[in-house]
């Protein structure tokens, strides 16, 4: 029989993640993986692209929220961005601990800007599968 967690068991769990650890925000060229190691993070630019920490809501209903808007250096060249991931590090992509992914609408950056991440939830009543 599948293991079904409760709403407070959820809750509980994504409050701990976010109180013990620093959850960073990366911008990726395409799907990451689910261990996030394939390479195809964003690199360079002036200022230079790098994850960026996110600020989180409270669990509720299984699920948590960004709660302040961050904002990703982009470089041009076009870079097209279309994942976002999170991780517990700005260590090397080796080094870190990615946590999660999110497919976004794609957007092409043809030089140097910003993208601002306004949304991006972790739920823990989605299946992956």
């Amino acid at each position: 029989m599948p293991q079904e967690w409760s709403t407070v068991a959820k809750n509980r769990m994504l409050d701990a993640l976010d109180d013990t650890e620093t959850l960073y925000i990366s911008a990726h060229t395409a799907d990451p993986g689910a261990d996030g190691q394939t390479g195809n993070e964003v690199t360079g630019g002036a200022p230079a692209y790098a994850r960026k920490a996110g600020t989180w809501s409270a669990a509720s209903g299984g699920a948590m929220t960004l709660s302040a808007t961050v904002t990703l250096d982009i470089p041009g060249g076009p870079t097209t961005v279309s994942y976002l991931g999170l991780w517990d590090s700005l260590a090397s992509t080796a080094a870190a601990n990615f946590m999660a992914r999110v497919d976004i609408a794609d957007e092409v950056f043809s030089s140097q800007g910003t993208l601002d991440v306004t949304a991006f939830t972790l739920d823990l009543n989605n299946d992956p599968a």
